[in-house]
């Protein structure tokens, strides 16, 4: 029985999430601002030109997830696994 027990919750204890792709929207000192902050291999980050490319990219599946740094504000948007 242990071992059955085991065997489905191995996956879980050793797997780690690594490199997703998410998409950032702001100027360069504001992204080297947020990656210094981050742990290292986490996300792989795709510099978008507009909040709007950054939708576009979750809507499409090019990414997981964005994040939109404003000089006052910062908005983040993940797509569901439902689509």
């Amino acid at each position: 029985m242990c071992v059955v027990l085991l065997a489905f919750a191995w996956p879980t204890a050793t797997s780690r999430v690594e490199n997703l792709p998410g998409a950032v929207v702001g100027s360069q000192e504001q992204v080297d601002a947020v990656t210094q902050k981050m742990p290292e291999h986490l996300l792989e980050l795709h510099p978008m030109a507009s909040r709007e490319d950054a939708v576009n990219g979750i809507t499409s599946w090019a990414v997981c997830g964005g994040i939109a740094l404003g000089h006052h504000t910062t908005e983040s948007a993940l797509r569901s696994a439902e689509g």
